[in-house]
């Protein structure tokens, strides 16, 4: 089992990388655009395409002819760019790849914590940065004159439906029901990933563990309110200027910075290899340590420490190289995002129940990660290369129903706006290939197909619906295998297991030898801590709150509290 984790947690690994390359990537090639002199004679097409669409877009969709509506509907499928680089995009993936691997062999676990503090700072004025910038514009093109200014202008120019967090036909994607049921499967989904495991597992104690892992995320989770805020502003400034959303960043960038000429375009793009560099060091030297230690080394033991130095740096380079190609083969960073997020849910219920439930037995282990593993990994990567007529398949070719919605700001009187319908069964969509016909691209949405065999019409449902059913079959379906194979097994607990139980009712404490006493007292006698258990004489092993994890629940709650508050009064 731990061979197979490593495995997994190796391309998670990978997932997590390449999304970190490929905003990179995609930020530097929105740093580099071209002339319409300087496109070649296919770039200029694929240019014009988009400009049409783009204007087409922008009309009242109510007064468009027949004709128009038609030529909108084919244009999406094609989806072609309006902005194109002077750099290779793959080549730069490339090229950020190698600086990578060099830059995580040289230094090493140690290192990488060490340099992840340093360029979380950068993150920070990452995430500033551009802000003050584009509140100026704003100003400047809208006749304001504050920072309050600004936002009042940003609050008239967009549709009020933008401006709100759930049910709007502005965000149809992201529904209430979507944001909970994504909500579960992550917080199940982010313990398993192995990066989490080592920063949590090189704490000093376990007071400084919880402390530093939840004040982390409220970090995160507040420059994620930046990031947001700005993105309002760049509807307002760029809105009919670019389609694809993941070059907004570099786009701004460089219109809001570049006519600076101080360095500030540069100081972003420090900031951004920065912040890829701080995840995928961690990420290839946890991933590599991991197939070392459980895949070649239980393959080839016996060998020297520096023999698997060497196997370990090699992993190394493999981790990067599989985040570089994932980071071509997606389409955009939210299908990267949307893989990352329910990856895990494979070893999600062999993680957790394997603490909390005595029950919990080998052999559901496996049948939970196997279904996992083929319904939500494999097959839907393996079945369309194998079998390339699914994706010509017409029966797989539905996608969920257009939206019109009217879409009015106080400037402008209320005109129609078109949401295309979504694919139903392909991760990146419906578009043509070179000889013009539909076809799916991307994974194979298995799980929503198996839920249609029951009878289910998935192309009657919203986008949102149909994600929120894929969230909630990661959730339930490994952990109902688990759960019903563990319960009608035979409860066969070792010794080791005793122990197992026995060490994790004692808390970490920073002192080794007052630690390593605590232990041994456990083990003497396995039920002597059984107090703290909230149901003492059963088979789970949830423990009672004491005063310091009621505390650690109300302040927690309080800071999401304060974040959401910050968003809705900004809103």
């Amino acid at each position: 089992m731990a061979m197979t984790y490593s495995v997994f947690a190796a391309i998670g690994s990978m997932a997590v990388v390449a999304i970190g390359v490929a905003a990179m990537s995609k930020t530097v090639v929105a740093l580099t655009p071209k002339s319409l002199d300087e496109l070649s004679f296919e770039e200029r097409v694929e240019h014009d395409l988009g400009r049409e669409l783009l204007n087409l877009e922008a009309l009242d969709y109510g007064s468009l002819t027949a004709e128009n509506k038609s030529r909108i509907a084919e244009l999406q499928k094609i989806d072609p760019k309006v902005a194109f680089s002077h750099v290779n995009e793959v080549g730069l993936v490339i090229f950020v790849s190698i600086i990578v691997v060099l830059y995580g062999i040289m230094g090493g676990l140690h290192a990488a914590f060490l340099t992840d503090l340093l360029q979380g700072g950068l993150i920070i004025i990452l995430s500033v940065l551009l802000l003050p910038f584009a509140m100026v514009k704003v100003n400047a093109f809208y006749g304001g004159e504050s920072a309050w200014t600004a936002f009042g202008i940003v609050k008239e120019q967009l549709p009020e439906a933008s401006l709100k967090l759930f049910g709007s036909a502005y965000t149809v994607d992201f529904t209430w029901y979507y944001i909970v049921s994504l909500c579960i499967m992550v917080t199940l989904n982010v313990a398993i990933q192995p990066n989490q495991l080592v920063a949590i597992g090189s704490a000093k104690d376990e007071y400084s563990a919880r402390f530093g892992f939840v004040a982390g995320n409220f970090m995160k989770r507040a420059v994620t309110v930046l990031w947001g805020i700005f993105a309002l502003f760049a509807i307002v400034l760029y809105e009919g200027t670019l389609r694809n959303p993941d070059l907004v960043w570099g786009y701004a960038t460089l219109d809001l910075l570049g006519s600076l000429n101080v360095g500030l375009v540069g100081l972003m793009t420090a900031c951004l290899l920065s912040a890829l560099m701080s995840t995928a060091d961690c990420h290839m030297i946890t991933a590599s340590s991991l197939l070392t230690n459980n895949v070649y080394g239980e393959l080839f033991p016996g060998k020297e420490e520096k023999h698997y130095l060497v196997a370990g740096r090699i992993f190394g380079l493999l981790v990067i190289s599989g985040g570089a190609w994932l980071a071509v083969s997606f389409s955009d960073i939210l299908s990267m995002l949307k893989f990352l997020w329910g990856f895990f849910s494979v070893f999600a219920p062999s993680f957790w129940l394997g603490m909390v439930w005595r029950r919990a037995s080998a052999r559901g282990a496996w049948c939970s990660i196997g279904v996992g593993a083929m319904v939500f990994v494999l097959l839907p990567a393996i079945l369309p290369s194998t079998f390339s007529s699914l994706r010509y398949n017409e029966d797989l070719l539905v996608e969920t129903p257009a939206r019109v919605f009217e879409r009015s700001t106080s400037e402008s009187s209320a005109e129609q706006q078109q949401i295309p319908g979504k694919s139903v069964y392909w991760s990146d969509g419906i578009g043509f290939d070179k000889e013009g016909v539909l076809r799916g691209k991307g994974m194979f949405n298995l799980e929503l197909w198996l839920i249609s065999r029951f009878g289910f019409d998935l192309s009657k449902n919203s986008y949102a619906i149909n994600e929120t059913l894929r969230n909630c079959a990661r959730i339930l379906l490994p952990f109902g295998v688990l759960l019903s194979i563990s319960f009608f097994g035979r409860n066969r607990l070792s010794n080791g297991m005793e122990r197992f139980f026995a060490k994790m009712r004692v808390p970490v404490v920073v002192d080794r030898e007052e630690d390593r006493h605590l232990l041994e007292l456990a083990y003497e006698s396995a039920n002597s801590n059984q107090q703290i258990k909230l149901f003492p004489e059963s088979e789970w092993e949830f423990k009672r709150w004491n005063k310091e994890d009621a505390w650690g629940f109300v302040v927690s709650c309080l800071a999401v509290v304060c974040i959401l508050a910050s968003l809705l009064v900004i809103l």
